[in-house]
């Protein structure tokens, strides 16, 4: 009996000492992996703020073109090893991918219809991308701003709906012989605050050659509209949109904008960032 209970004690140290022995294996491979996948994390990212840093020296020497073209090598390249060159760690199906992988994607899509030469210079990866870009579907977003478009390009777009308005009311047909510039925007949303001055410098740039603004609120928390366009002095025209408005220019993400020619007919939009000076321009002389 001594002897089965001494034989058991020693079975039963050997396992615990086999499993101590794994244990510390297990930690110390762990510890190498852990290691080893935070240094390969550094290293991108260190090359990543490398390469950022030179795009930032690139603009502040005002070489605004060079900048262009490195970023949108670096969006290639970025889109090919996400997507192409791993396609191994990815499902076949699209729809499986990751969701953050598949918006990014869409992004890029949206940006390279909108400059396609951006697709077209010799960038590693560049074929690979093209290829990718059109298996991906558009998102639901993108449908509506589509459609939209292939509906009013060139034709008169839908009538405004506003609830309350900072100024005179007007309608798009009082508007005929001016240029109209749309601003779809919110007190809450924070890149139409960072563009809303930028529009007021267009109203007062291009106000008396016949441009007219109209920034229309959401009717999300629009109750301090009115306050926050006199604290900022913002003088263009404005109105809170009843929500009908915003529906039947398919607006889905804020700010968006639209240029209405003299005729009364929308020429640009839906946009995520406001027209150019020359766009402007260019109508205005029409």
């Amino acid at each position: 009996m001594k002897f089965t209970k001494r034989k058991v004690a020693l079975g039963a140290g050997i396992t615990l000492g086999i499993i101590l022995i794994f244990a510390v294996g297990y930690a110390t491979g762990a510890g190498l992996s852990t290691r080893l996948i935070f240094n390969m994390w550094r290293d991108v990212t260190a090359s990543d703020v490398y390469e950022q840093i030179g795009v930032l020296s690139i603009l502040r020497d005002d070489h605004i073109e060079q900048a262009i073209d490195a970023l949108d090598r670096r969006v290639i390249y970025g889109l090919y090893t996400s997507t192409t060159s791993t396609a191994r760690h990815l499902s076949q199906d699209i729809s499986q991918w990751p969701s953050s992988v598949l918006r990014c994607c869409q992004r890029a899509k949206t940006y390279y219809e909108e400059y396609p030469q951006a697709l077209q210079q010799a960038s590693p990866g560049s074929q690979e991308v093209r290829e990718l870009l059109q298996k991906i579907p558009d998102s639901q977003r993108r449908s509506l701003e589509k459609d939209f478009a292939r509906t009013y390009k060139g034709k008169i777009p839908p009538p405004l709906h506003i609830s309350k308005w900072f100024g005179s009311p007007v309608t798009l047909e009082d508007l005929n012989g001016k240029v109209v510039l749309l601003d779809f925007w919110g007190a809450w949303c924070g890149p139409c605050l960072r563009w809303l001055p930028h529009t007021q410098q267009l109203y007062d740039k291009y106000n008396k050659m016949g441009l007219q603004v109209i920034g229309i609120h959401s009717l999300r928390d629009s109750e301090s509209a009115g306050e926050f366009l006199s604290e900022n002095n913002y003088t263009f025209l404005a109105g809170i949109d009843t929500g009908e408005t915003a529906s039947n220019y398919a607006v889905a993400a804020w700010p968006t904008y639209y240029l209405i020619d003299k005729n009364g007919r929308l020429t640009w939009g839906p946009k995520h960032a406001p027209p150019s000076e020359n766009q402007i321009e260019s109508l205005l002389k029409d």
